[in-house]
């Protein structure tokens, strides 16, 4: 089978590229030496991983590993990584409305509180306080429960209470702003707006006033 593939398609890699992204090993080539060897969007470390649309498709570029990482936890969402680049400069988008989670349940693991102490110098209790200041919801995205502690690795400061994915897209991007906001430059030319009739915006403006009367119904003002 890999002999067959190397015959007819040069390598196992080019078959590879070919299968799932639509290009050889000489157009990988060919994108990194536009982007000067280096990963599209960090800039300082070589991309080498393919990066595409998993709407479309498109390829988009070359990538490292931490980077293509940090975009499949943020789900290719640039609005939400705009807020942790936001985030990471030290302001936090705070809502007027939020669907609070349901209330955590069940014991605290043992090893939670020397955990916290050792790390973080907080308690059990400073952590709980915090995550309730914060809704019981991580910060980024205000979607989901917090359930990391999220800190500088700079300083070591303790900044908010993160969700998993929040949390370790932004450990991705090494903690830089920066970063973030080249990941939001990054994805948005992949966003074509195709012209829509008169009948097309009513409806699209139709089912966006349903999704927030939906939220509405299920939000509380904070």
């Amino acid at each position: 089978m890999r002999e067959e593939r190397v015959r007819k398609h040069g390598s196992t890699r080019n078959y590879h590229l070919k299968r799932r992204y639509g290009i050889t090993e000489d157009d990988f080539e060919r994108m990194l030496a536009l982007q000067g060897g280096l990963c599209a969007i960090c800039q300082v470390v070589p991309g080498t991983f393919v990066d595409h649309s998993h709407a479309t498709g498109e390829v988009r570029g070359i990538l490292c590993f931490n980077c293509n990482n940090a975009l499949g936890h943020f789900g290719d969402d640039h609005v939400l990584m705009e807020a942790a680049a936001l985030y990471l400069e030290g302001h936090v988008l705070w809502p007027d409305y939020v669907v609070l989670p349901e209330r955590r349940a069940g014991p605290v693991a043992p090893t939670r509180s020397s955990h916290l102490s050792q790390r973080y110098r907080l308690t059990h209790e400073q952590a709980e306080q915090a995550v309730a200041a914060q809704h019981g919801l991580c910060v980024v995205c205000w979607d989901r429960p917090p359930e990391h502690i999220d800190h500088c690795h700079r300083t070591g400061d303790v900044r908010f209470a993160l969700c998993l994915p929040c949390n370790t897209g932004i450990g991705q991007f090494r903690d830089d702003a920066g970063s973030v906001w080249r990941a939001v430059a990054y994805l948005e030319p992949a966003e074509v707006c195709e012209p829509v009739s008169v009948e097309e915006m009513t409806e699209l403006m139709r089912l966006d006033d349903e999704r927030w009367f939906a939220f509405l119904s299920r939000a509380v003002p904070v």
